[in-house]
């Protein structure tokens, strides 16, 4: 006869499941920092000082004696704004040509397509072309 196997009472998991969850929590207290302990070959040593050359850093404009920094700053920021708004309606107008001209191209087509051509004729709703000896479809309605 088989022995039965005995049922886990649920212990080895809910000890399993402390020791990840301690895990998980003082490995995020480290992450963060919060914890003391440094790893292994970290020392504490004396800061290393360097020394950096300086570089020339552009001056704001020169701000006038009757304004203050903040309305210096606004009027920089308009000018700015200013600039961009320039810079759009430039790009509307060119836009607005180009389309005024692709308009004109095709109403010009359209004319040249519904004035016919000395040699053509619309003949009981066919187009129709002057040839030597007649006429002949020149294709499409009319």
């Amino acid at each position: 006869m088989r022995r039965r196997r005995k049922k886990n009472s649920g212990l080895r998991w809910t000890l399993a499941l402390v020791v990840v969850g301690a895990l998980g929590y003082v490995g995020f207290q480290y992450w963060k920092g919060n914890l003391p302990i440094k790893p292994p070959g970290h020392e504490t040593a004396a800061p290393v000082v360097t020394t950096a050359v300086a570089q020339p850093v552009p001056l704001p404009p020169p701000v006038p004696a009757t304004m203050s920094a903040a309305a210096a700053h606004t009027a920089t920021f308009m000018d700015e704004a200013e600039a961009r708004d320039a810079a759009a309606r430039a790009a509307r107008e060119q836009t607005l040509k180009v389309q005024q001209k692709l308009r004109q191209d095709a109403r010009a087509r359209a004319q040249a397509a519904e004035r016919p051509a000395e040699n053509e004729r619309c003949i009981n709703g066919q187009r129709m072309k002057r040839v030597d000896n007649g006429w002949v479809q020149a294709g499409g309605d009319c």
